[in-house]
C-alpha cells in the first residue's frame, strides 16, 4: 500500500525488516477500535518483545494526517480478518 506498512510489518510471510511485528494474527488480538488507536497513536499499544521499538517511537504517528478516515476504516477492516493463528503475532500491551 502506499503507506508502506511492508517496511516494518510482514504479512503473509512477506515484507518487514524486523522493526515492526508480522500481523497475520492481530484480528484475534486486537478490536477494531483498538486497532484504529493504534494507527492514529501508535504510542496506545505496545507489541510484546519490541520494547526498544516502542521507546524509539519505531511506528510513526503521522498516520492520522496521511491517512482519511475511510482509509483508516478500511485497512482496520482489512486487519480485522487476519487471523492466522498458526503465525506467532506478538501480544499488543496497553499503554495508555
Amino acid at each position: 500500500n502506499l503507506q508502506e506498512c511492508y517496511n516494518c510489518h510482514k504479512l503473509f510471510g512477506e515484507g518487514g525488516k524486523k522493526r515492526g511485528p508480522e500481523l497475520d494474527n492481530i484480528g484475534n488480538l486486537l478490536k477494531p477500535d483498538e486497532m484504529k488507536q493504534k494507527i492514529v497513536d501508535p504510542q496506545t499499544f505496545m507489541a510484546e518483545g519490541f520494547e526498544k521499538e516502542y521507546e524509539k517511537k519505531k511506528m510513526p504517528a503521522k498516520y492520522r494526517e496521511l491517512m482519511t478516515d475511510p482509509e483508516i476504516d478500511a485497512l482496520v477492516a482489512f486487519l480485522s480478518t487476519l487471523k492466522n493463528a498458526s503465525v506467532n503475532t506478538p501480544k499488543p500491551i496497553k499503554k495508555k
